[in-house]
């Protein structure tokens, strides 16, 4: 009996011997790993410039156990490895050196070779600065220019990018149609508008990343034709004693069609009579210096708040002819 125990004994022994033996022994295996380079600086942005050499082999020597744990793991493995701080630009990648500093994500393993030995990399940093904000012009009328507060934005973006900007374009570009267009007409207004996280073509952070607009935009302006508008001569009375007043087509009744503009609800006041508009020609000792010498002259229309002429009216003819010596007043 003594003797079954002591062999179990020694088999048991034996057994734990092996396993020690088997995870104390060092293997070399080849890795299919994916590589994801991670910068060692918060502000430091890092990328892979070709994905298609994101992927290489390596050849490694470790523990028996460890090996065969990586090896069982998925392929290609994905193993983060750290950048140093660098200067913005490209720049090739010693993955060898790479991988042995990504400590832990390997385990404790010595990399003997790398196939390719280099990952190309583009190094940039976040760069900070101040921009205008630019008010491009849209399609809809405004009662004079738009206001925006605050009228610069922090802008964090790539310095990369940065440099690649014209100066113009260094500015952050405010479409504020989208946002006003329901907005009423005639009077001024203060709204809160996003700002696009884009200058030149970049996405960028803002801060803030909205500005408040103030604004006003005009009022939506009907035309309409009125057929005939009566002229009326206006002088001094001196002037109609000694003088008559003749438009080149006598015996007519002065009249010109006009074009104006308005709000809808003045304009029907005008189709209603409730507005009437008139235009006066208006006749001084000036005119004197040429009797009988025809002239233009554009008449001037009386026109109510909210009325504005839509065309140029036409000018009209006339001369002063001198009343006889029988018919002037004395």
């Amino acid at each position: 009996m003594e003797q079954v125990r002591l062999i179990g004994l020694t088999a048991a022994l034996s057994f734990l011997i092996w396993i020690v033996a088997d995870y104390s022994l060092s293997d070399t295996a080849t890795l299919q790993l994916a590589l994801e380079p991670f910068p060692a600086s918060s502000e430091t942005r890092v990328y892979v410039r070709d994905d298609s050499q994101r992927i290489c082999e390596a050849v490694v020597t470790g523990k028996r156990a460890l090996i065969s744990t990586l090896q069982s793991q998925q392929k290609p493995l994905p193993v983060r490895v750290p950048v140093a701080i660098r200067t913005p630009g490209d720049h090739d990648l010693d993955i060898k050196e790479a991988l042995m500093s990504a400590k832990g994500e390997l385990g404790d393993i010595i990399v003997q070779d790398v196939d390719p030995p280099e990952l190309p990399i583009r190094v940039d940093h976040d760069k900070v600065v101040t921009m205008p904000v630019f008010v491009r012009p849209g399609t809809l009328d405004y009662d004079g220019p738009i206001a925006v507060d605050p009228t610069e934005v922090e802008v964090t973006m790539s310095e990369l990018d940065y440099a690649k900007l014209n100066p113009e374009d260094r500015r952050v570009v405010l479409d504020p149609d989208e946002y006003l267009r329901t907005a009423p007409r005639g009077e001024f207004q203060s709204r809160p508008v996003p700002l696009r996280s884009v200058v030149g073509g970049y996405s960028v952070q803002l801060n803030p990343d909205f500005v408040t607009v103030k604004f006003k935009l005009s009022e939506q302006l009907q035309e309409m034709t009125i057929s005939a508008v009566p002229i009326k001569i206006e002088a001094s009375l001196d002037i109609f004693n000694r003088y008559r007043v003749e438009v080149r087509e006598p015996g007519t009744i002065l009249t010109q069609p006009l074009t104006v503009k308005a709000r809808s609800e003045v304009l029907e006041r005008i189709r209603s009579d409730a507005v009437r508009i008139y235009g006066v020609i208006s006749v001084t000792a000036a005119d004197k210096a040429e009797l009988d010498q025809y002239r233009y002259q554009k008449p001037q229309f009386n026109l109510p708040d909210g009325v504005e002429l839509a065309s140029d009216p036409e000018p009209i003819e006339f001369r002063l002819v001198p009343l006889s010596k029988e018919t002037v007043a004395p």
